[in-house]
């Protein structure tokens, strides 16, 4: 990734930045049955998996614009 001029994320944060975008995609451990009760009363389902890494997500953004999109599995289920 290198010779594509890509360089990691500082801080020990999960990602990368390249040709004016930084990538990230922070990883944290998976929802409590508390949470999951909680996804399950929102989404209106029972249909959940028994493992959800509910607080993983994929963000792009465009340094010199600003411009950012944000990938997360709360919005990925409802939709």
């Amino acid at each position: 990734m290198r010779a594509a001029g890509a360089e990691l994320l500082p801080d020990g944060r999960s990602g990368l930045r390249i040709h004016g975008w930084v990538i990230e995609s922070p990883k944290r451990s998976i929802l409590t049955s508390l949470q999951l009760e909680k996804w399950e009363e929102q989404l209106q389902t029972s249909h959940l998996p028994e493992m959800v890494f509910g607080d993983n997500s994929l963000v792009l953004k465009h340094v010199n614009t600003g411009t950012k999109i944000h990938f997360n599995a709360f919005d990925a289920l409802v939709g």
